[in-house]
């Protein structure tokens, strides 16, 4: 090629460079991981447990062309649109799905496969499924809920074995989440950690986080 190809060389390949650029980010939807997360939430001692589901998809494309989310069950037919999904990110990864999704009124979430489905800015998708099993010891036969001092006292809840503690300020910036832990066990020592925590709130969780219960927050008291 001689010198006075360049131009036109030059001019082909800014051409075809948007082309290029369009095709490389214009790729296939795809998800890299998910997670799922059923969750038994008190608020008080004396309520019975909110029960709702967490699902994230972390795609496998660029964050900014994942559009929305379809959580669906065959078995009940109950399916959630998720046309504005929030954002999570976590070890520079960014998580896209809803952390509240809940059964119409008298219903409980089933036993079952659940299909979640990731649409792009270009109404393309994909599906993928996990299996959601809720906890029998949570559920109680007599028509009465599952109590707080159940849970405490492990005759519900057992299931998730490990327990784990949240630390928050005043404004509600968490401070820790991790394993509950002799270090953890008074508000002295919490606050000789962290002299700024202001409220506590312990957890049971499975080992792979499949399933939550969340015990009422508590204030941490001061001398």
């Amino acid at each position: 090629m001689n010198k006075k190809d360049f131009p036109f060389f030059n001019f082909l390949f800014l051409l075809l460079l948007p082309l290029f650029i369009f095709s490389c980010g214009d790729t296939e939807p795809g998800i890299s991981s998910m997670h799922s997360t059923l969750v038994y939430e008190y608020n008080s001692t004396d309520e019975k447990p909110t029960i709702r589901l967490s699902v994230f998809v972390f795609p496998s494309q660029d964050i900014r062309r994942a559009k929305s989310i379809t959580v669906s069950n065959s078995k009940t037919d109950i399916s959630w649109k998720i046309a504005n999904p929030k954002i999570y990110t976590q070890d520079n990864k960014n998580y896209f799905g809803h952390s509240s999704l809940v059964m119409p009124e008298g219903m409980n979430f089933s036993e079952g496969l659940y299909d979640v489905t990731l649409f792009d800015v270009a109404d393309r998708s994909i599906t993928d499924s996990f299996n959601l099993i809720p906890l029998e010891s949570m559920k109680n036969s007599d028509g009465d809920f599952v109590k707080v001092s159940d849970v405490i006292s492990r005759k519900a809840g057992a299931e998730c074995t490990q327990q784990k503690i949240i630390l928050c300020d005043e404004i509600g910036k968490e401070l820790f989440l991790g394993f509950f832990s002799s270090k953890l066990d008074s508000d002295e020592k919490i606050l000789k950690i962290f002299p700024d925590a202001v409220t506590k709130r312990i957890y049971y969780s499975m080992p792979n986080n499949s399933v939550v219960i969340l015990l009422p927050e508590e204030k941490i008291k001061k001398q």
